[in-house]
């Protein structure tokens, strides 16, 4: 009989998401053993409308990921450009300025997918049956916070396509926050084409649905260059819609206790964002990683596995608030058409003020600690 067999799985993960794969490939790197870890990879390929979603990866979580995958293809996002349209403000970070190949990466759900599920399959995980008598731990990655959730609505609805966008740079994000919602140009892999998170109430994100190709570009473009944009010389590239559209409910719900007794959640599972800043996906990671390194702490030293918990509370309190804050302030203190030019004399003010730009962006990539 094995060592691994005699051992028993000590922790149980339950959820087959890339935040939940990732946290099973980052144990191995902490030493637990496969047999160690109950785990259930993927039984199918994702939805069609999941497998072409964008996922925006910090440079932070793109080098958590290259050390448990191998890449799959990305766009590279080297700069970032903050506008509020119908203003001249404008915020600027780069890659370079912050001695960076690149602020982060725009991956396809399946493709991340995929390349998780293969690691995670060269790593013999998934192949252990759940033990109750030896589980120590239990990761919930599964799902949404539910009942325990505090949850704040945006009134709004995400639309999410592609676009064709003639004259950007393919390796520069943009986003613009308007009177309904962010609005969000990605980087895609395919040159000339971008990833479109368009923010806005939920009778206007269904109508757009609906609406005809030119007229949904149009009205895009329209929304993008804000009253007297053009005049202001803040044009917008000229867009075509190049992909099916669809829409998703916006919704911020955090779990009020991220651990009860020896489970503890991380991901969707302990909180859901708004996509503004794209945080959800990198939150998620450095709490799997952050747990994979307070449960090897643990492993190594010879204390239970649930003594980790504690610690892992604490290094992730800050991180975890900054962001659910951050990301409820950005997605509504946009919507006041009277604020708007002191708001867009912010951004100029944060695009020129060195220090506190790099320490806004270091944050965003690397999260607080």
């Amino acid at each position: 009989m094995t060592r691994d067999a005699l051992t028993g799985t000590r922790i149980r993960i339950d959820g087959s998401g890339p935040i939940a794969i990732a946290c099973a490939l980052l144990l191995l790197r902490q030493g637990f053993r496969p047999g160690e870890i109950a785990f259930t990879p993927p039984s199918a390929p994702p939805p069609d409308w999941l497998v072409n979603r964008a996922l925006a990866t910090s440079h932070g979580s793109w080098l958590t990921l290259g050390r448990i995958v191998a890449l799959p293809s990305a766009a590279p996002i080297r700069k970032v450009e903050v506008r509020i349209p119908g203003h001249v403000g404008v915020m600027r970070l780069a890659a370079q300025e912050m001695g960076l190949p690149a602020l982060g990466h725009v991956v396809q759900y399946g493709k991340l997918v995929a390349a998780l599920t293969r690691a995670a399959a060269d790593a013999g995980l998934g192949a252990t049956p759940p033990d109750p008598d030896a589980t120590e731990v239990i990761i919930e990655a599964r799902g949404d916070p539910g009942e325990d959730g505090r949850v704040r609505s945006f009134a709004q609805s995400a639309l999410l396509t592609e676009v064709v966008a003639s004259g950007l740079s393919r390796d520069c994000a943009l986003e613009w926050f308007s009177t309904g919602g962010p609005i969000a140009l990605l980087p895609h892999v395919e040159p000339g084409r971008f990833s479109l998170v368009w923010c806005a109430a939920p009778d206007d994100a269904a109508r757009r649905l609906e609406l005809a190709p030119d007229a949904f570009a149009a009205e895009l473009a329209e929304t993008l260059a804000g009253t007297g944009g053009l005049a202001r010389g803040c044009a917008v590239p000229a867009l075509k819609l190049a992909a099916a559209r669809s829409v998703v409910a916006l919704e911020r719900k955090a779990r009020r206790s991220v651990v009860v007794g020896n489970v503890v959640a991380i991901g969707n599972a302990a909180q859901s964002l708004h996509p503004v800043g794209a945080q959800g996906l990198n939150l998620g990671l450095r709490d799997a990683q952050v747990l994979a390194q307070c449960l090897g702490d643990a492993r190594s030293a010879g204390r239970p596995l649930i003594t980790a918990l504690v610690p892992y509370l604490r290094a992730r309190r800050l991180d975890r608030g900054a962001v659910l804050a951050a990301t409820d302030l950005l997605a509504g203190a946009f919507g006041i058409p009277a604020l708007q030019p002191l708001q867009s004399l912010a951004l100029t003010a944060l695009g020129l003020a060195p220090g506190l730009r790099r320490a806004v962006t270091r944050a965003f990539l690397f999260g607080l600690r």
